[in-house]
C-alpha cells in the first residue's frame, strides 16, 4: 500500500461550489470559457473536481476573456450568503465575527483538501491568511482572488459595507492594481508569499444581533444529513483508494472513463497505475465500473431516463451500461431507475 499511497499523495480537490460563482457570472455574460468543465459538475455544489483541473480552467478563462483580472472583476460585488449554499449558513449564521473567523477557518477543510485558512494573531492585529502550496503562477492568483473576495465580503457584511481592512497582502500583482486598491480601501502588498488581510481583532467582537434573530426564525444554520454526508466525503491525503475512486468519478462527467484519462490526472503513466493497482491485486474496471454505477444511479434520481443516462456516461448502446450495472450492483439499472417513477 505505501507504493500506491505515494503514488496518490498529491492529488488535491476542490468542491464545485467554490468556482460555481465564478463560473455563473461567466455564464451570465455568455462567456463560453465557463463551459471548459461541464454543467454536470455543478449539479451538485459539493462535486469533488482535481485541483489541476481547477487551476487549468482559471488560465484557459483568463487566454479566452483575455481579462488577467477576470476573478476579481466578476466576484468583488458577489454576495457571501448565496456562494457556498447551505456551508454558508453554517459558516455565517453567528451573531459574532469570532466564531465566523473560526467556523471559515476549520470548514474550509470541508471545500478543498489544500488550501489552509488561519488567522496570526499579534497584540491588536489579526492577519487572516490563506495559504496554497499547491498552485503557482496564474492560478495561484486567481485563487487567491476568488478567496479575498469571499472573505472581503463576509467582513463588510458583519462590520459594515464601507469597512476598510488595515493591509492586504496578495499573491502576484493584477493588471489595475490601483482599481483593486480603490476596492478594499487599504494598502495592497503584491507578490507577498501568501494571501493576508489584516484586521484590527477587536472588530471581531462586533455582534450582528440581526442573523441570530434570522437564523432563529428561518433554521437556516442546520444542515440536512445529506448535505453532512456530502462535507464528510473529502479525501484523505492517507486514503488513496477514495482519491482513486473521486478521479474516476470526475472522469464519468466526460463520457466513458478511460484508464489513460485516469492516470493523467493522477500524475503517472497509464503503465505505472496499472502496474500499482496490479500489486495491491486491485482491478481498475471493478474501481470503475463502481464508480459509473454510483454516477447512473445519480442521473437516474435526477430524472434521467436509462437511455440518456448511458449516454451521459459515453455509451453508445444502453445495454452496455445495462451489463456493468448488472454485474456490479446485482440487478439491472431499468429496475432500479423503476423504483422512481412509480
Amino acid at each position: 500500500m505505501a507504493a500506491l499511497l505515494h503514488m496518490f499523495q498529491d492529488v488535491h480537490f476542490y468542491r464545485a461550489l467554490t468556482i460555481a460563482p465564478l463560473r455563473g457570472r461567466l455564464l451570465r455574460q455568455g462567456n463560453p470559457a465557463a463551459k471548459q468543465l461541464p454543467d454536470s459538475l455543478f449539479t451538485n455544489p459539493m462535486t469533488l473536481i482535481p485541483l489541476s483541473q481547477v487551476s487549468a480552467w482559471y488560465q484557459a478563462v483568463e487566454a479566452q476573456t483575455d481579462d488577467p483580472d477576470f476573478s476579481w472583476r466578476l466576484l468583488k460585488d458577489a454576495v457571501p450568503w448565496n456562494q457556498y449554499g447551505a456551508l454558508s449558513r453554517w459558516f455565517l449564521f453567528e451573531p459574532d465575527m469570532t466564531s465566523r473567523f473560526r467556523r471559515i477557518n476549520f470548514g474550509n477543510a470541508s471545500i478543498q483538501s489544500c488550501g489552509q485558512l488561519f488567522g496570526i494573531f499579534s497584540g491588536p492585529l489579526v492577519r487572516w491568511c490563506y495559504h496554497q502550496p499547491k498552485l503557482s503562477g496564474r492560478g495561484l492568483l486567481h485563487d487567491s482572488l476568488r478567496m479575498v473576495c469571499f472573505l472581503m465580503q463576509v467582513l463588510r457584511e458583519q462590520l459594515g459595507s464601507d469597512y476598510t481592512p488595515l493591509k492586504i497582502r496578495i499573491p502576484g500583482q493584477l493588471s489595475d492594481p490601483a482599481g483593486f486598491s480603490e476596492w478594499a480601501g487599504c494598502a495592497v502588498e503584491w507578490h507577498s508569499p501568501q494571501l493576508e488581510i489584516w484586521v484590527n481583532s477587536r472588530q471581531l467582537n462586533e455582534l450582528d444581533l440581526s442573523q441570530v434573530n434570522k437564523a432563529q426564525q428561518t433554521g437556516a444554520f442546520q444542515l440536512s444529513l445529506a448535505e453532512l454526508d456530502s462535507m464528510l466525503s473529502m479525501p484523505a491525503a492517507d486514503d488513496p483508494m477514495k482519491v482513486l475512486y473521486e478521479v474516476v468519478s470526475y472522469c464519468c462527467h466526460f463520457g466513458k472513463v478511460r484508464r489513460g484519462q485516469v492516470a493523467q490526472l493522477l500524475g503517472v503513466s497509464e503503465q505505472q497505475l496499472q502496474r500499482r493497482l496490479h500489486e495491491r491485486q486491485i482491478n481498475f474496471s471493478q474501481v470503475s465500473a463502481y464508480a459509473v454505477c454510483f454516477a447512473a444511479m445519480e442521473l437516474i434520481r435526477q430524472g434521467f431516463s436509462v437511455a440518456q443516462t448511458a449516454e451521459r456516461l459515453g455509451y453508445s448502446h444502453a445495454a452496455s451500461l445495462q451489463r456493468v450495472f448488472r454485474k456490479t450492483r446485482g440487478q439491472s439499472l431499468s429496475h432500479y431507475a423503476k423504483q422512481f417513477q412509480d
